[in-house]
């Protein structure tokens, strides 16, 4: 048990340092978004919002976007960054 954990969390940490090291490829982050998508890590919840608000490119905040849709409520709404993100949009 104790190797599936550590190599889902390798895989995590893969994929955001890959993501952050990308920005200037839309392509790649299109790519690792999906991935987090895909695996829906709650620790990916926070870099997931932050990409969907503030990329500039429309493509990766929509995949982004539709991303955080792959994810349980319960999940999205314990992430402080889908907290502010509501209330900024509820106010």
């Amino acid at each position: 048990m104790y190797l599936l954990f550590q190599l889902v969390s390798d895989v995590e940490t893969a994929l955001l340092n890959g993501l952050s090291s990308c920005q200037s490829s839309v392509q790649c982050q299109l790519a690792l978004v999906r991935s987090l998508g895909n695996a829906r890590l709650p620790d990916s919840i926070n870099p997931l919002v932050q990409l969907a608000v503030t990329s500039p490119h429309a493509a990766v905040s929509e995949a982004a976007l539709n991303s955080l849709a792959r994810f349980d409520a319960d999940d999205l709404l314990q992430s402080t960054h889908v907290s502010d993100v509501y209330l900024f949009v509820v106010s």
